[in-house]
């Protein structure tokens, strides 16, 4: 049984229990007091660097010139200057076939001369000089055995096979950064498109975190969250924006232009893939330009190794020289 001091504190306990649970349904019957305004997170302006693809390029200028992947790649093998160099290159080392095999050709040298004094030149009653004198000479050589300068045209003919297997090595490296240089415009456009809906997203986002704070519905953490999020969109869309336009003018400049250049949506790639490693191997050595060019370069260099003992060889040649003298001297005759 409780003593009498445990059940005072009892009743004291209880009815302390029961007039704190009629104060809070008291409170909870009276209508609760208008919240404070908050101040509301400020909507981020919509600048022209995050506009849509197509209200940016409208505002830039005329859009710039869109190609096919084929179409990219044709340009920049006939447009691109370090095509058109390797070309040049291959004229140039034909020019010095030509200017080597000058070498085997007959050699015509001609003097002429006329000397014309005061007087004769008199000695001993006789004359020694006369007062006027014409000489003419003809000298015609040539090269009976030249084994330096044979071998030198023949070094230079494999110079120009060296300089086309180069020009075939530009060409590959050219289409293969023409093709990577469009690859990387078509990335760059789909990442644009992606943040372009993700910052539309972003936006819609926040619009309804705004609308739901204003009604009393909503908190000011979501509202700054949203606001948060959406200029993280806005910075993404401006950043891969900037990597387009950065693309498209390295399209441009690897195609000769003077312009950005665009590429379509798909680019259409030819498949062809060996079935075995050995073909594969196989391919590379007979198709791969570096590869080519390295060969033919390896081939003149043994060759010239080969030839160098014509440095050392003789060198014979016929000459033929006819000449003139009017009035004949005591030297030579007329």
């Amino acid at each position: 049984m409780l003593d009498r001091s445990s059940f005072s504190r009892s009743l004291h306990i209880s009815t302390l229990a029961c007039a704190l649970l009629l104060g809070a349904a008291a409170a909870a019957d009276q209508p609760a007091p208008p919240a404070a305004a908050q101040p509301s997170a400020p909507a981020p302006a919509r600048s022209a660097t995050t506009q849509a693809p197509h209200e940016a390029q409208a505002t830039q200028g005329p859009p710039a010139e869109r190609l096919s992947f084929a179409a990219a790649v044709l340009r920049a093998l006939a447009r691109n200057p370090s095509v058109e160099v390797a070309r040049d290159e291959i004229a140039r080392a034909e020019a010095l076939v030509r200017q080597s095999q000058s070498q085997w050709f007959p050699v015509v040298t001609g003097t002429g001369t006329v000397t014309r004094l005061d007087a004769h030149r008199i000695v001993g009653g006789q004359i020694f000089i006369n007062r006027q004198q014409e000489a003419a000479n003809v000298s015609l050589s040539v090269p009976l055995f030249a084994p330096a300068r044979w071998l030198a045209s023949s070094r230079a003919g494999e110079f120009v096979d060296v300089q086309k297997a180069s020009a075939d090595d530009v060409r590959r490296t050219i289409a293969l950064a023409a093709g990577r240089a469009y690859l990387a415009v078509v990335a760059s456009r789909r990442f644009s498109d992606a943040s372009q809906v993700a910052r539309d997203n972003a936006r819609d986002h926040f619009d309804f975190s705004h609308t739901r704070r204003v009604a009393g519905v909503g908190n000011r953490i979501d509202e700054v969250r949203s606001a948060q999020e959406l200029a993280t969109a806005d910075s993404q869309l401006t950043a891969n924006l900037a990597a387009l336009a950065r693309s498209q003018e390295a399209l441009g400049v690897l195609l000769g232009g003077d312009a950005p250049i665009d590429a379509i949506d798909q680019a259409d790639l030819p498949v062809t893939i060996p079935t075995q490693l050995d073909l594969a191997l196989k391919d590379a050595r007979d198709r791969r330009g570096d590869i080519a060019a390295q060969r033919v370069r390896l081939s003149s260099a043994e060759h010239a190794v080969r030839d160098s003992w014509a440095d050392y060889a003789p060198l014979l040649t016929a000459a033929f020289q006819p000449f003139y003298q009017h009035p004949a001297s005591a030297t030579q005759p007329e």
